[in-house]
């Protein structure tokens, strides 16, 4: 044979090449580029009439008429039949390797096998020229063949364009995933920061309750204090809240320890009044009792019956300075509700 085969393509895709013989009489094909999986021939045999030059002409063109994309072409050829299904297979399994689909091409081989004649009818076959009178024939020139020179160097060019489309796409992946890399920084960044605030606000919470108990509990101890309870009392009648734990409520009688001290403030519903307010934290119903002392030196006193647990009252007295006296005690039991002196 007068063909001798061009490894282009395997090589630059498959990463493998075999120079082959001036005597090639098989061999296969293929196309890449034109945003489609490579186009692959089964090995066939070059026709006789076909050298080089037409025979990789002829393949570009029947696969551009075939796909309607402009492709770069290429084929192969090799001794031995043998020769060419194995460099073939070897191909294939390298792309598979490499997870790239390759579409076979079954009709090259009749396409090159028909006349010219035949392929007039075929719906991809170029359309027929209207024929020209003898004096056209005379004086219109045959168009020049590309040498092997021009064919390389065409080539070359859509192999640079194909590597460079290569290249920015590669360029767009790694410019995604930088951009997938900071989002998630970022959302770690303020996860750890809405953490920060929410512990600081429970520690904030913390501290207030905590301190609102103090008050309560130094409230009770003063209102203990001022009913005659010596041990809840200081040096000038004040509150001692080191000698005077406050316990746990065990019995019925108990009940003081787990109701709140009254918080006094001014009335929000009568004007020049104040009001005190207890809550229940007893597990079970009180009865609670709150006097204010008025100017005159007279008691408002008020009593309410069965307070249940996680509930609250208010008492509240006009012309008062805010001095109180409470008692509390389980609902139902047999004990009388102190009263101020």
């Amino acid at each position: 044979m007068r063909f001798r085969g061009v490894l282009a393509a395997a090589c630059g895709v498959a990463a493998f090449c075999s120079s082959t013989s001036a005597n090639a009489t098989v061999g296969y094909c293929i196309a890449y580029g034109g945003g489609l999986p490579d186009q692959l021939t089964p090995v066939f045999e070059f026709p006789e009439r076909d050298g080089y030059f037409n025979i990789h002409y002829s393949f570009e063109r029947y696969v551009e008429n075939e796909t309607e994309r402009d492709v770069t072409g290429n084929c192969s050829g090799f001794d031995s039949e043998a020769e060419a299904a194995d460099y073939r297979s070897r191909y294939l399994s390298n792309m598979a390797d490499r997870g790239k689909p390759v579409a076979i091409l079954e009709g090259f081989a009749d396409y090159l096998a028909e006349k010219p004649k035949t392929r007039s009818a075929s719906k991809t076959s170029p359309k027929p020229i209207p024929k020209s009178t003898p004096s056209q024939e005379a004086q219109a020139p045959s168009p020049p063949r590309k040498t092997k020179a021009e064919y390389d160097a065409e080539f070359a060019l859509k192999q640079e364009k194909y590597e460079r489309d290569l290249a920015e796409q590669r360029r767009k992946v790694e410019e995604f995933e930088r951009a997938k890399q900071d989002v998630a920084q970022k959302k770690d960044e303020q996860r750890i920061a809405a953490q920060r605030v929410l512990d600081q606000f429970k520690r904030e919470q913390a501290e207030h309750a905590q301190r609102l108990l103090e008050h309560q509990d130094a409230q009770r101890r003063y209102a203990l204090c001022l009913a005659g309870d010596q041990s809840a009392c200081a040096a000038g009648g004040q509150p001692t809240l080191a000698k005077a734990d406050p316990g746990q409520a065990s019995t019925d009688d108990d009940a003081p320890q787990c109701v709140t001290e009254p918080v006094v403030s001014n009335s929000k519903t009568w004007a020049n009044a104040m009001q005190a307010v207890v809550f229940n934290g007893c597990k079970k119903a009180v009865d609670v009792r709150i006097c204010f002392r008025r100017n005159a030196g007279t008691w408002n006193c008020g009593l309410q019956w069965a307070v249940q647990p996680q509930d609250k009252w208010t008492w509240w007295s006009t012309e008062t300075g805010g001095e109180i006296f409470w008692d509390a005690r389980t609902a139902g039991v047999n004990r009388p509700l102190g009263s101020p002196s």
